[in-house]
């Protein structure tokens, strides 16, 4: 049975990592490099966020008569922050 399976499967060259792997899968050394770097921008965006926050967002945001300025930050900027940044680096 393992052998049929085995045959059924193909191996290919990635060029870039300089690896093979099974065909119908992507590279898998490729897929770590690729999640590297999402959790290296989101854990910058945090701190970013961090340092926002540090430097008087809330405050900003809580004195602006600006009703506008303030829903579009809050509600598309801001909104769930926290938790999207849990659930991303959750597997790290």
């Amino acid at each position: 049975m393992e052998d049929l399976i085995l045959q059924k499967r193909s191996l290919a060259y990635c060029k870039e990592c300089k690896t093979i792997y099974i065909s119908n899968l992507p590279c898998p050394l490729c897929l770590q490099r690729q999640n590297k770097k999402l959790t290296e921008a989101i854990q910058h965006w945090q701190l970013c966020l961090d340092a926002a926050y540090g430097e008087g967002l809330g405050t900003v945001l809580r004195d602006s008569n600006d009703e506008r300025l303030k829903d579009l930050i809050e509600r598309r900027l801001l909104y769930d922050t926290e938790a999207v940044f849990e659930q991303a680096l959750k597997g790290e």
